[in-house]
């Protein structure tokens, strides 16, 4: 391992603090699948703020906006801000938490990525002409006439976050980062980013990523930091690794005011990092469940797929 490449070997909270900054833009990787929960919960205990999050889904990511750490939120779909959903988002509504929001349709918030990602200004599309979004999104989606055949079409502006987050199975201690399982816009979104945090299940020799190199979906010239986090992801499922666990442990824990200030106190700020909160979680639920898990990706996972 050479010194350039031991630099970006570290732990998820050594990252954090020197990739993540109050006032950043950041793109979190994951939808429903593959989330940066650990990530994000060590953004919490770091107390970042003023943050600008670009996430297609990232539900966990909930927790910074019911913390009032993000003042914009650039997005695809999100449910924090549904009553029906429970408790946090009547926090982020009753407490003024309420942030800037900029909307896309996927594959519109997938284009804005995808110029980040080409470092040119736009690209241009013709969906969305005609709907609201294009109303209520003027910053970041103009129509305008394609030189070439006089047809309005619609631009679509660049978005290059500060930092993006990803957790992924494996990766080595060069950066290079694999993950197999649903993508949604991780690609796109991590390749437009200025720097990249990998969490990885595992930090494994560069040999074995060689082995498979189409499972590679970031190449460590592009990454500032790798930390190993097993279980990272978690409560989301991560494929062939764990399987979801969001309703029990998370939405559920979360679901009423006492509830979401007990879990804010003994699993973020009451702990010193991702490793003491996932032993509290064991603690609390039973290495069984945990177990269960694990039984069940394996089992729903196709042989020959993973690591392959």
């Amino acid at each position: 391992m050479d010194e350039q490449a031991k630099e970006k070997v570290c732990t998820l909270a050594e990252a954090i603090a020197r990739h993540v900054h109050s006032g950043d833009s950041i793109y979190l990787a994951g939808m429903a699948h593959a989330e940066a929960s650990a990530a994000i919960h060590e953004i919490l205990r770091q107390e970042i703020t003023d943050l600008t999050i670009i996430r297609p889904v990232s539900e966990v990511a909930s927790l910074l906006l019911a913390e009032g750490r993000v003042t914009t939120l650039i997005h695809a779909y999100t449910s924090d801000l549904y009553p029906k959903r429970g408790y946090i988002a009547k926090r982020i509504i009753e407490r003024g938490y309420f942030p800037r929001l900029i909307e896309f349709s996927h594959f519109g918030l997938n284009l804005a990525l995808l110029a980040g990602q080409f470092g040119v200004p736009c690209m241009l599309a013709v969906s969305q002409l005609g709907s609201d979004i294009v109303t209520h999104n003027a910053d970041y989606l103009k129509e305008v006439q394609d030189p070439f055949t006089g047809q309005t079409v619609l631009a679509v502006r660049a978005i290059t976050p500060d930092v993006g987050i990803v957790h992924v199975q494996r990766a080595d201690y060069l950066g290079n980062a694999q993950r197999w399982g649903s993508l949604g816009l991780d690609i796109p979104g991590l390749h437009a980013s200025r720097r990249i945090i990998v969490t990885a299940e595992k930090i494994v020799p560069p040999e074995e990523i060689r082995q498979a190199p189409e499972q590679t979906i970031v190449p460590g010239a592009l990454v500032s930091a790798v930390a190993e986090v097993p279980w990272g992801a978690y409560p989301r499922h991560l494929y062939g690794y764990y399987d979801d666990d969001f309703v029990t442990t998370f939405l559920e824990a979360v679901g009423t005011e006492e509830a979401y200030e007990t879990y804010m106190k003994d699993f973020v700020y009451g702990v010193r990092s991702h490793e003491e909160r996932l032993a509290k979680l064991r603690e609390r639920y039973g290495e069984e469940h945990f177990e269960a898990l694990e039984k069940i990706a394996r089992e729903l996972t196709p042989l020959g797929t993973v690591g392959s």
